[in-house]
């Protein structure tokens, strides 16, 4: 007696319902609005609120690309069919410029490190001052950003690809961006936090 398996499971997308994308568009918008008045009732404190903000979504994008390159290298081949998820949590990554925009406008009222005459003033900050200035701040969050993003795009560019042609290389190759991506994350997750909280 033989019995066959049939192991070819069709997935059917559906779209939110219209009510569910207005309601999310709706909560945004008011959610920039308070942002916007913020800045206006309470500068300086809605600067530092916009670094809690921040560390928070990092922690989400950067969390959910840690967790893909993980289950690449553990071979982990029991996670595949929600892998979705971290992909798309990790989809925060893309937007964390556009947030950090307001921090980088404010670092006058964050960092103490970019008012020249305080650093004068101050011999630890003047040790300091070769890697707190604001060039080298700036070049180094922008890196963070450039590595964080094109490894996002090209594991998620590999793995919609297997979806399509089920060529099984393509987790090899994705084992192999992890395992490059894995150092990166440890320095860059290390010194945006430094950067961003520990040099307030």
């Amino acid at each position: 007696m033989s019995s066959t398996l049939n192991t070819d499971i069709v997935y059917e997308k559906k779209d939110l319902p219209p009510l569910i994308k207005k309601l999310a568009i709706g909560l945004t918008a008011v959610g920039l609005l308070l942002v916007i008045l913020g800045y206006f009732t309470d500068h300086t404190r809605s600067a530092f609120n916009n670094i809690v903000l921040l560390m928070f979504l990092t922690s989400i994008g950067l969390g959910s690309l840690f967790l893909i390159a993980i289950e690449y290298l553990g071979g982990a081949v029991w996670s595949t069919p929600f892998r979705r998820i971290p992909e798309i949590l990790g989809g925060m990554l893309l937007i964390l410029p556009i947030i950090a925009i307001p921090v980088y406008l404010n670092l006058h009222e964050l960092y103490h490190g970019t008012h020249a005459n305080v650093v004068a003033g101050n011999e630890l900050l003047s040790h300091k001052s070769g890697y707190l200035n604001q060039s080298f701040f700036t070049i180094r969050v922008i890196g963070y950003f450039v590595i964080w993003i094109l490894f996002y795009l090209l594991l998620t560019r590999n793995s919609k690809k297997q979806d399509i042609t089920k060529d099984q290389s393509i987790t090899k190759t994705n084992t192999k961006i992890s395992a490059v991506f894995v150092p990166f994350f440890a320095i860059t997750v290390t010194f945006s936090a430094i950067d961003w909280m520990m040099s307030l």
